[in-house]
């Protein structure tokens, strides 16, 4: 994962990630406002809507979340899904 990144991070036409949760009903209340989120790949850390800056995936023990890369064109497209986490953040 860390040379991935290292790669990534060198490509001038990714811009930064997103997050991608497992999307169903074991999400927990830490993942689960994050999906879809992205961050700038000069920062390390996901804007949570309640915990702050959170560093990862992974953002806990157990965590199931993963990131894919994002570009200028991609990073305002939101994902084809239309499972949304319900539980409280």
């Amino acid at each position: 994962m860390k040379g991935n990144r290292s790669v990534n991070d060198a490509n001038p036409v990714i811009t930064g990630y997103q997050v991608l949760t497992a999307a169903d009903e074991k999400v927990c209340p830490t993942c689960g406002p994050l999906q879809g989120v992205f961050r700038d790949k000069a920062s390390r850390t996901y804007q949570h809507p309640t915990m702050g800056g959170l560093a990862g995936p992974p953002f806990h023990v157990s965590c199931r979340c993963d990131e894919i890369e994002a570009t200028s064109q991609t990073q305002g497209i939101a994902l084809n899904s239309s499972w949304q986490y319900e539980g409280a953040a």
